[in-house]
């Protein structure tokens, strides 16, 4: 079953010249670009969608939306879509990625030819253009480390906040210098907080043998590093001290130390390029691990996003690694956005664009169920004594023949040609022999409907005006049963309204053979 969560709000910000200041959160359009002067990459834009959860977590909770029924038990899952409504030099490989925002934001009303700008809501370098105290924030404390830079502060004393250097360290030139000898720390002491995250940066200018790690003389936050680079981690304190530890034959220097608080508790990011801000977001979703990205590669395709988001989705829904929902940030994927070689300007359509094609989370998870577990002969007799009243007086009384020895057909019953918005509506499926055979009887005769096998039978949505397929046939749409036919259930507020949709029908044979039905199933709904 397919359930559409459509944007509470949707904006792009863009850090080039004067836009860095202007807000884009009322344009038809979403602009993902990087903008080039020559081969100089010179500015980048980024999209930002919010979807409210609410309706999702209470149908959760209500089991409207659950595990699959089939006895697999999975869960539903989240696919982000956008769809392109021009695009132009756009690499044909290429990845984008998406994680979740770590501050709040206003959409605005701006859009990209508004002149001047309204200014009211996103921009890359506030969260709202309204305020001026609104500036993207990474989420850190202020700097911790005395001298991370190695340039004045010496104190070879073991108290005090200095770099302490034992036997093997020296200070000098802007960098610490470790030459092969025993296992002592490069430490300073009272810089950390027990209980409390911080990140912890440094760089190892040079080296020759032998790695380090950093710690606070209990908890080891980092891999050991053996390579000349910069290095980021994350440690949660179990002591005062902040120590980097060599084994005995490292032979390098470090450089550029850096510690901060982690002010929310999670690890976050800043999109800071040229021009301070681009948003800020989760980059874990609990200290040392939990990847909070979510990604998704092109290669010659259509740069319509299908995006899986279930791991960011059941983020914001709760559990162990529960993250506030302030919405997600699409981006070109980690150094492609910096690269001279990637380039790209899509245009996706936005929320205001009252489309189709508006940004949406779909909800997708296999709720179909085979009810009646009883065997043909039983359904046939247990209909005739049944109580209560029917209303398809035609039950299924044996399955459709799946070898293909028989012309089958499948049709919609009693279709209706509106329904309500706030419906949650079952549409009766049958199957039966297209055409009777011909036999000398003194009755007459009839045909009844007949059943389609579990797992034989599904159905897709299409939006007429367009052939957009909303719901594809595949592995969440098959056909359910109970004791009257066999059916599929739509959550029809997620339907855009006054829009004709068509319902398609598909029989898979024995063979693996396919036998779609397009016999102008049509229905709108309305409120």
């Amino acid at each position: 079953m397919y359930h559409f969560i459509y944007p509470s709000k949707d904006a792009y910000i863009y850090e080039l010249n004067t836009n860095s200041e202007k807000n884009f959160g009322g344009d038809d359009t979403l602009v993902l670009k990087k903008e080039f002067d020559g081969d100089t990459l010179k500015g980048v834009s980024r999209v930002l969608l919010h979807f409210d959860l609410t309706e999702l977590s209470q149908s959760l909770v209500s089991n409207e939306i659950t595990i699959s029924q089939d006895g697999n038990g999975v869960p539903p899952r989240y696919y982000l879509r956008l769809y392109e409504k021009k695009s132009s030099e756009l690499s044909p490989e290429y990845s984008l990625t998406t994680f979740p925002l770590s501050q709040s934001w206003e959409d605005g009303t701006g859009y990209t030819t508004q002149d001047p700008n309204s200014r009211n809501g996103v921009s890359w370098e506030r969260s709202d253009e309204s305020f001026d105290n609104t500036n993207w924030d990474d989420g850190l404390g202020g700097e911790l480390i005395s001298d991370g830079g190695f340039d004045v502060d010496v104190d070879p004393s073991t108290t005090g906040t200095h770099w302490h250097t034992s036997a093997g360290w020296t200070i000098a030139s802007g960098v610490a210098t470790h030459v092969n000898s025993d296992i002592n720390q490069l430490r300073q002491t009272g810089v950390l907080v027990v209980g409390k995250t911080y990140k912890v940066q440094f760089d190892i200018a040079s080296r020759t043998a032998g790695s380090v790690t950093v710690d606070d003389d209990v908890t080891v936050s980092s891999p050991a590093r053996s390579a000349v680079g910069t290095y980021t981690h994350y440690l949660t304190a179990a002591n005062t001290f902040f120590d980097i530890t060599p084994t005995s034959d490292f032979a390098g220097t470090i450089d550029n130390v850096s510690i901060k608080e982690v002010l929310n508790g999670l690890p976050t990011d800043s999109g800071s390029r040229g021009v301070a801000g681009g948003g800020a977001w989760y980059i874990n979703t609990n200290v040392s691990s939990g990847s909070a990205e979510c990604s998704q590669s092109f290669s010659y395709e259509s740069p319509d996003v299908n995006m899986d988001i279930t791991d960011m989705v059941n983020n914001w829904l709760g559990g162990v690694d529960k993250i506030d929902n302030n919405g997600l940030i699409l981006k070109w994927s980690g150094s492609q956005e910096d690269s001279s070689t990637e380039t790209g300007d899509i245009n996706f359509i936005s929320s205001n664009a009252n489309s189709i094609y508006s940004p949406k989370i779909e909800v997708r998870w296999d709720e179909h169920t085979n009810d009646y577990d009883g065997t043909f002969e039983d359904y046939d007799e247990e209909f005739e004594e049944g109580t209560g009243t029917f209303e398809y007086p035609d039950v299924p009384i044996d399955p459709v023949t799946l070898d293909g020895s028989d012309d089958n057909y499948m049709f919609m019953i009693n279709l209706r040609r509106t329904y309500r918005e706030t419906e949650s509506f079952r549409f009766r499926v049958a199957g039966r022999k297209r055409y009777q055979i011909k036999t000398i009887t003194t009755t007459k005769t009839t045909q009844k409907n007949k059943l389609i096998p579990e797992g034989s039978g599904s159905y897709s949505i299409i939006d007429v005006e367009t052939g957009e397929t909303l719901i594809p046939f595949g592995e969440y749409s098959f056909l359910s049963t109970d004791e009257l036919s066999n059916y599929f259930k739509l959550k029809l507020n997620s339907f855009i309204n006054n829009r004709l949709y068509r319902i398609l029908l598909r029989l898979k044979l024995n063979d693996g053979r396919y036998k779609i039905f397009d016999e102008d199933y049509d229905f709108k709904v309305i409120n």
